[in-house]
């Protein structure tokens, strides 16, 4: 098989939680993820830019800003409500016969739940895209990123974030190595700049650069299985960033639904990220309660493809700060599936929570000795 790998790590939203971050950024899990961006400078000087989104929190769960700055809120519940209201307009543009009037105002409604779910996706995308490790507090990210160097395995994750890819790209730019790691899924566009911009050096737009064109490589040795998305992978929302009361296409034609474009990262920083004056919407199945819905469509059908195909073909697993939550539905039956008929040579569950280690242990009956570690440096030295 084409795909084959030994070695398979799922990574969960605990893994990042074994680094430390400049800045002292926290990487948010899902019931913190207000409470830490709410204490955030750019979060604070936009709050009127997301004045209509923090008025529908207040509608629908009757949270105000000074809440949610200081008690726990589920952005999965906030993710579920405006994808299910999004959804049931898209629903009703498909219709038939509308009127032009209704047409029109089904559209409305449609525009101001699909701008509601790009401005969140935005604060969370734009949050990940700043998270960089700080190496200089502990050298675990170093040992990991060697150890995937030497084994390049398969990587499955439910992360959005490009920590891993950096963090891979930074070994190797350091030991002068071959960069490693792939998507595995062919893009439409590569939306690369042609000069350094910002604050940046030439130096640092060369090394990015070039990261991207790796990632966007599928003969890369190892691949990085971005199973619900990446903060970096866009496709277009059909709007003209210069007149974005303008719609460019039908938003429904299937040719431009199933665009995957890469894209370079901290757009954020520019404001609404773009490719030739359309607005991009980051390609993420966000935190919602279905998920099932979005993983037949393109590129989720074929990354979970790739992921199925590895897992068969695995003879170690190595599980890092994932929980199985009840939720992901579709990782779980095809866990339990796939071990239901093998056994692996090991098993590696790295988590400090004792109902996520039993959840994983239930998922995968295993009659050798299963290895539990608190965290990735008890695994790693």
């Amino acid at each position: 098989m084409k795909h084959i790998k030994e070695i398979v790590y799922l990574l969960g939203a605990g893994f990042n939680k074994n680094f430390y971050f400049r800045n002292d950024s926290i990487p948010p899990l899902i019931n913190d993820f207000f409470k830490i961006n709410l204490k955030s400078l750019k979060i604070k000087e936009n709050q009127d830019k997301y004045r209509a989104l923090f008025g529908f929190i207040k509608k629908e769960f009757n949270k105000s800003i000074s809440d949610l700055k200081h008690i726990s809120f589920n952005i999965e519940e906030l993710f579920t409500s405006l994808d299910s209201k999004e959804s049931e307009q898209r629903d009703q543009l498909d219709k038939l016969n509308l009127t032009d009037n209704q047409y029109d105002y089904v559209f409305k409604n449609w525009k101001k739940y699909s701008s509601l779910n790009f401005q969140t996706k935005s604060i969370f995308a734009d949050f990940l895209e700043r998270l960089v490790i700080d190496h200089a507090k502990g050298s675990i990210s170093e040992f990991f990123a060697r150890k995937i160097y030497e084994e390049k395995p398969a990587i499955l994750t439910f992360n959005y974030d490009c920590i891993l890819e950096n963090l891979i790209y930074d070994h190797a730019h350091k030991m002068k190595k071959e960069y490693i790691l792939g998507y595995g899924i062919e893009f439409n566009k590569t939306n690369l700049y042609d000069k350094p911009h910002d604050s940046q050096t030439v130096e640092e737009f060369k090394r990015k650069t070039e990261l991207y064109e790796f990632l966007s490589n599928s003969s890369t040795q190892c691949k990085l299985i971005k199973l619900h998305g990446s903060v970096n992978w866009f496709r277009p929302l059909y709007l003209r960033k210069d007149s974005p009361n303008v719609e460019v296409k039908s938003p429904y034609s299937k040719q431009r639904i199933d665009q995957v474009i890469l894209s370079y990262d901290k757009f954020w920083e520019q404001g609404k990220p773009d490719i030739d004056g359309e607005i991009l919407n980051p390609l993420m199945i966000t935190p919602i309660r279905y998920k099932d819905k979005y993983i037949h469509e393109r590129p989720f059908n074929e990354l979970w493809k790739l992921a199925r195909d590895y897992l068969n073909e695995c003879k170690r697993l190595i599980i890092i700060g994932y929980s199985f939550p009840d939720t992901d539905t579709s990782i779980r039956k095809l866990i339990h599936n796939t071990f239901a008929q093998k056994q692996l040579e090991q098993l590696i569950i790295i988590n400090p929570d004792r109902n996520a280690i039993a959840k994983a242990k239930n998922l995968i009956i295993q009659k050798k000795e299963v290895k539990i570690y608190e965290n990735l440096k008890e695994f790693l030295i």
